[in-house]
């Protein structure tokens, strides 16, 4: 009898277990008005239960400036353009229903308004990102920290009103690019 209770609780009662990835990369893009953060995102239900996220944000934060963390909600769900050249609205951003033992991928846009005081300005160096997601409970169900850095070269390229729509994409956890000569060193580390 003991047996067949646990049996049933765990085949069938118990809470959604979700597992969230985020990157390997984080695309930001320069408006008018903000910066968009393109999050590839992945959550993972490892339970036999339906699983719901209800709210993601993200926290930026520079290695120099501990003290200013910029929190953003998530705005939208996005995709690249047929033609490749874009990313696009796919959907207001919305609870992520989870359905038993499966995933589902979103590219989350959070945005950093202009407006925000101080003024979220993106400066060569190391940013934390941490990003907190929650279902049914008050407090975050799920924490992520990551890492982006910020070479010289991006900073213009983000101070720069004439780079609006154009995207740069960011290595998480990694202070290589995409494509790069590496050095011996760096070869080592890998």
């Amino acid at each position: 009898m003991v047996l067949s209770t646990i049996t049933i609780y765990y085949t069938l009662m118990r809470p959604a277990k979700l597992k969230i990835f985020v990157g390997p990369f984080i695309i930001i893009t320069r408006h008018n008005s903000y910066f968009a953060f393109n999050i590839p995102t992945t959550i993972a239900n490892r339970s036999n239960q339906t699983g719901v996220i209800k709210r993601a944000t993200m926290i930026i934060t520079h290695n120099d400036t501990p003290q200013q963390n910029y929190h953003m909600l998530w705005n939208s769900f996005r995709k690249i353009s047929s033609d490749g050249s874009t990313w696009i609205q796919y959907d207001t951003v919305s609870s992520i229903a989870i359905i038993a033992k499966s995933t589902e991928n979103r590219n989350i846009e959070y945005q950093g308004k202009f407006e925000s005081i101080p003024k979220l300005c993106l400066k060569k160096g190391t940013y934390q990102v941490r990003f907190y997601y929650w279902s049914n409970k008050p407090r975050p169900i799920v924490f992520l920290k990551h890492e982006i850095y910020i070479d010289e070269n991006q900073e213009t390229h983000f101070g720069n009103p004439e780079m609006i729509g154009k995207i740069i994409q960011l290595t998480v956890d990694n202070d290589m690019n995409m494509n790069e000569i590496l050095t011996k060193n760096q070869v080592e580390k890998i």
